[in-house]
């Protein structure tokens, strides 16, 4: 049995791994097994493992150690690239003595580096800034300095120093005598408003004045490219684009067109006409519209609303409906026929019905149909 799996002989594999200082690799190479059977049974058998290049193997040479936490590795090339990933810094130099000098330290939180790069890349991932530093030029004094550029949040108005924003804030609050731009009348406004403004004006009248003249006028101006048109109710000119002149009719209101529709658009000019007038001929009386709302118990046939809730809420009975329009009919008899007919409110049920026509729904009394 132990011929067949050696990796469970704790001497053997003690032997092979601590005596003769084999990897796991060789061990599963000469065992054939996979490297991860062996690493298991080592911890099986409570086998202390080796660190990568802590224990390097007979005729190898020493390991290289890191400056800054002391991991040890097989070759420097190795211990270059940890120090890059893990402690942001570049270690290519021929100086070991270099290795352990920390002579950049971080403005903000005093951590020191071994290299100008490694300090830079701390900085910017831990405290969100870059250390490349610009000249600026105090707003308040005119002094000239090396800023780091993270500082500067408004490069127009940067300061040497608190005692000269404090300063330049003292003389902020005073007021200064300007003229308004429109008006030509005096004004007083704080220094920094007229720093900042090219021009001052009295208020929103004199500043829209001044622009309505100065700023909106001929290509400008936003009624430039429109065209006059003529209301064709009222006779009052109005101005529209050019792509909304070529209409028959204008109008300046909603309510010049009411007006103007009311005494142009009836009869066969209405957009609703459908043949005009057509009488229901014979058999069309007030019996028979009473027969019908009787037949259907007085109740609209389509919402259900009784006679007595129909008066007081339109102050008229209930009105009788020709199921299929009366023009479909040449015969009136068949056009009054009491099952074409039906009982509907005034407004919304007919007007659903009239639009549904000569489809309907399904009436509420089985007589109707």
């Amino acid at each position: 049995m132990a011929d067949e799996h050696p990796w469970r002989d704790e001497e053997r594999l003690r032997e092979m791994y601590c005596g003769e200082m084999l990897t796991t690799y060789e061990i599963a190479s000469e065992w054939g097994c996979c490297r991860g059977t062996i690493q298991t049974w080592l911890d099986k058998h409570e086998i202390p493992t080796r660190d990568r290049g802590k224990s390097p193997r007979p005729g190898e040479k020493d390991s290289v150690s890191c400056p800054d936490c002391d991991q040890d590795f097989d070759t420097e090339k190795g211990m270059k690239v940890h120090h890059g990933w893990k402690h942001d810094g570049d270690l290519d130099t021929e100086d070991e003595s270099a290795l352990n000098s920390w002579d950049h330290k971080c403005p903000d939180c005093e951590e020191e580096f071994s290299t100008e790069r490694g300090l830079n890349i701390h900085h910017g991932r831990v405290h969100d800034g870059s250390l490349t530093t610009i000249e600026i030029e105090c707003h308040y004094c005119g002094g000239r300095e090396q800023r780091p550029k993270r500082q500067i949040n408004n490069p127009d108005r940067v300061f040497c120093s608190r005692e000269c924003h404090h300063k330049w804030k003292g003389d902020d609050t005073t007021k200064t005598s300007v003229e308004c731009a429109e008006c030509g009348g005096e004004l007083e406004r704080y220094k920094r408003r007229v720093e900042q403004y090219d021009r001052q004006f009295c208020g929103p009248s004199c500043r829209n004045s001044w622009y309505r003249s100065n700023i909106a006028t001929g290509a400008e101006h936003p009624l430039y490219d429109r065209v006059e048109v003529e209301c064709a109710n009222c006779g009052a000119v109005e101005k529209r684009y050019p792509s909304q002149s070529g209409y028959e009719n204008h109008f300046c209101s909603g309510d010049c067109y009411g007006e103007w529709a009311s005494e142009n658009l009836t009869g066969e000019d209405a957009h609703h006409y459908k043949g005009g007038e057509y009488g229901y001929g014979p058999g069309w009386t007030l019996s028979k519209k009473e027969a019908v709302r009787e037949r259907d118990d007085r109740e609209c046939q389509h919402c259900g609303r009784g006679e007595e809730e129909h008066l007081e809420e339109f102050g008229r009975r209930h009105a009788v409906h020709h199921i299929t329009p009366a023009r479909s009919f040449d015969d009136p008899q068949k056009r009054n026929a009491m099952n074409n007919l039906v009982t509907l409110c005034v407004e919304r049920c007919h007007q659903d019905w009239e639009a549904m026509a000569p489809l309907r729904p399904d009436t509420r009394s089985n007589s109707a149909g």
